[in-house]
Protein backbone atom coordinates (compact mmCIF):
# COMPACT_ATOMS: atom_id res chain seq x y z
CA UNK A 1 0.00 0.00 0.00
CA UNK A 2 1.64 3.37 -0.98
CA UNK A 3 1.82 5.59 2.12
CA UNK A 4 0.18 9.23 2.26
CA UNK A 5 1.66 11.11 4.69
CA UNK A 6 -1.02 13.75 5.84
CA UNK A 7 0.35 17.27 5.56
CA UNK A 8 -1.00 19.33 8.97
CA UNK A 9 -0.79 22.97 7.39
CA UNK A 10 -2.60 21.63 4.01
CA UNK A 11 -5.62 20.04 6.27
CA UNK A 12 -5.43 23.15 8.09
CA UNK A 13 -5.93 25.17 5.49
CA UNK A 14 -8.91 23.38 3.64
CA UNK A 15 -10.45 23.13 6.98
CA UNK A 16 -10.23 26.86 7.42
CA UNK A 17 -11.74 27.97 3.78
CA UNK A 18 -14.47 25.13 4.29
CA UNK A 19 -15.45 27.00 7.79
CA UNK A 20 -15.20 30.10 6.11
CA UNK A 21 -17.17 29.15 3.24
CA UNK A 22 -19.44 27.60 5.50
CA UNK A 23 -19.85 31.17 7.66
CA UNK A 24 -20.21 33.30 4.52
CA UNK A 25 -23.20 31.17 3.40
CA UNK A 26 -22.04 28.70 0.97
CA UNK A 27 -23.95 25.61 0.48
CA UNK A 28 -21.37 22.39 0.04
CA UNK A 29 -24.82 19.95 -0.12
CA UNK A 30 -25.57 21.33 -3.43
CA UNK A 31 -22.62 19.96 -5.30
CA UNK A 32 -21.51 16.47 -6.17
CA UNK A 33 -18.02 15.31 -7.80
CA UNK A 34 -20.75 13.32 -10.24
CA UNK A 35 -21.44 17.36 -11.62
CA UNK A 36 -18.06 18.55 -12.59
CA UNK A 37 -19.88 22.03 -13.22
CA UNK A 38 -21.33 22.14 -9.96
CA UNK A 39 -17.61 21.03 -8.22
CA UNK A 40 -15.86 22.83 -9.94
CA UNK A 41 -18.26 25.85 -8.92
CA UNK A 42 -17.81 24.90 -4.88
CA UNK A 43 -14.14 24.65 -5.19
CA UNK A 44 -14.27 28.22 -6.60
CA UNK A 45 -16.34 29.20 -4.40
CA UNK A 46 -14.09 27.87 -1.24
CA UNK A 47 -11.16 28.56 -2.43
CA UNK A 48 -9.75 25.05 -3.06
CA UNK A 49 -6.57 25.14 -5.34
CA UNK A 50 -6.47 22.11 -7.85
CA UNK A 51 -3.13 21.08 -5.64
CA UNK A 52 -5.78 20.98 -2.31
CA UNK A 53 -8.20 19.02 -4.05
CA UNK A 54 -5.37 16.33 -5.60
CA UNK A 55 -4.38 16.04 -1.79
CA UNK A 56 -8.25 15.62 -0.35
CA UNK A 57 -8.56 13.14 -3.58
CA UNK A 58 -5.41 11.14 -2.25
CA UNK A 59 -6.08 11.53 1.14
CA UNK A 60 -9.66 10.06 0.78
CA UNK A 61 -8.54 6.82 -1.40
CA UNK A 62 -6.05 6.28 1.20
CA UNK A 63 -9.06 6.23 3.93
CA UNK A 64 -11.05 3.99 1.72
CA UNK A 65 -8.13 1.55 1.25
CA UNK A 66 -7.00 1.74 4.93
CA UNK A 67 -10.96 0.37 5.75
CA UNK A 68 -11.11 -1.93 3.18
CA UNK A 69 -8.11 -3.32 4.60
CA UNK A 70 -9.37 -3.27 8.18
CA UNK A 71 -12.10 -4.68 7.70
CA UNK A 72 -10.56 -7.83 5.73
CA UNK A 73 -8.23 -8.34 8.70
CA UNK A 74 -10.82 -8.57 11.10
CA UNK A 75 -13.19 -10.69 8.77
CA UNK A 76 -9.83 -12.84 8.53
CA UNK A 77 -9.33 -12.28 12.27
CA UNK A 78 -12.92 -13.68 12.98
CA UNK A 79 -12.40 -16.68 10.99
CA UNK A 80 -10.41 -18.40 12.96
CA UNK A 81 -11.65 -16.92 16.96
CA UNK A 82 -13.80 -14.14 17.52
CA UNK A 83 -12.02 -11.60 19.30
CA UNK A 84 -14.11 -8.18 20.99
CA UNK A 85 -14.01 -5.37 18.63
CA UNK A 86 -12.66 -3.55 21.66
CA UNK A 87 -9.72 -5.80 22.27
CA UNK A 88 -8.77 -5.68 18.39
CA UNK A 89 -6.20 -2.73 18.37
CA UNK A 90 -4.27 -3.36 21.81
CA UNK A 91 -3.45 -6.58 20.96
CA UNK A 92 -2.19 -5.95 17.27
CA UNK A 93 -0.38 -3.08 19.25
CA UNK A 94 0.94 -5.45 21.76
CA UNK A 95 2.26 -8.37 18.98
CA UNK A 96 4.06 -5.31 16.95
CA UNK A 97 5.23 -3.45 20.14
CA UNK A 98 6.69 -7.56 21.06
CA UNK A 99 8.14 -8.18 17.80
CA UNK A 100 10.39 -4.36 17.84
CA UNK A 101 11.28 -5.26 21.28
CA UNK A 102 12.82 -8.71 20.70
CA UNK A 103 10.53 -10.51 22.57
CA UNK A 104 8.67 -12.58 19.66
CA UNK A 105 9.67 -13.28 16.33
CA UNK A 106 7.02 -13.64 12.92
Amino acid sequence: MTNFSPIANMDAAIEAKIEAALLNGVNISDASADDPEKYAVLMEQVGITPEEQLYMAKRTIYRMAQIEIGKRLVQALNEHCKVPREDIVPCITAYFDALDNGEVSA
